[in-house]
């Protein structure tokens, strides 16, 4: 199966699992909608995530997500029963094996506490038998996370995008300015960024799906700072540009 293609967003109780060791191996968890992923870590502590959390400390780049052809599936069923588990905060004998995250996504699943789905390929399947799926494709929204930093010594900015953004446009600055340490202002799956600078030299940010909107924001962040306009840009999420 190739996946390049993506979906939009996953479902509510969406399985979702990304790469761990470049392939050789996977990690899972559940969409429980707003932005939040239940999993059971590497410590046998069921908690809630983000996207960012989800891969963090892997070689993940894409989360890929539950579909019937290319849309999301998943049931609210699967996300009441990882938000329950979560609230009851058991500590799990966590084994790479025995006892991992396929097995507690498999028991969100299907409400199955003593399953066996200790690999990836027989979460899938109980998916396929539970969710009627038949594809895994990568969440869009691996490309729409954004992160901007500004360094006061060199007063210049960096931009990323992607999983990773924000480490990445806080090295870029440091790196660019020996070892200023600078802020890393914003990280957010809108599609635009506005990042004002004040005439003080203090700056703000808005997001927004909309660019106009996204600039009017940063612009009244700007002013509860006590400051004027200065300059700003907007970034666009999707494509990676800057646009003065």
């Amino acid at each position: 199966m190739i996946f390049n293609k993506y979906t939009n967003q996953p479902a509510i109780g969406s399985v979702l699992y990304c790469d761990l060791t470049f392939g050789l191996s996977e990690h899972s968890g559940i969409y429980v909608g707003g932005n939040e992923i239940i999993h059971l870590n590497g410590k046998g502590i069921i908690e809630y995530v983000s996207p960012t959390e989800f891969i963090s400390g892997t070689s993940a780049i894409n989360i890929f997500v539950s579909c019937i052809e290319d849309q999301a599936v998943g049931d609210v069923t699967t996300a009441k029963r990882a938000r329950d588990f979560e609230k009851k905060m058991i500590l799990r004998d966590y084994n790479f094996i025995l006892n991992n995250c396929h097995i507690f996504s498999s028991m969100c699943v299907t409400g199955n506490t003593d399953n066996s789905d200790s690999f990836l390929w027989m979460l899938k399947d109980t998916c396929n038998k539970e969710f009627h799926s038949n594809n895994w494709r990568i969440w869009d929204r691996c490309k729409k996370f954004g992160a901007i930093a500004y360094s006061e010594k060199s007063e210049r900015y960096w931009y990323s995008y992607g999983f990773k953004s924000e480490d990445s446009a806080r090295n870029r600055v440091i790196n660019d300015s020996n070892g200023y340490k600078a802020k890393v202002l914003t990280s957010t799956d809108c599609q635009w960024i506005a990042f004002i600078i004040g005439k003080k030299g203090c700056y703000s940010w808005g997001s927004d799906n909309d660019k106009i909107k996204a600039i009017n924001r940063a612009r009244s962040e700007i002013q509860k700072l006590n400051d004027e306009e200065k300059t700003y840009i907007c970034f666009s999420c999707v494509d990676g540009h800057i646009y003065k």
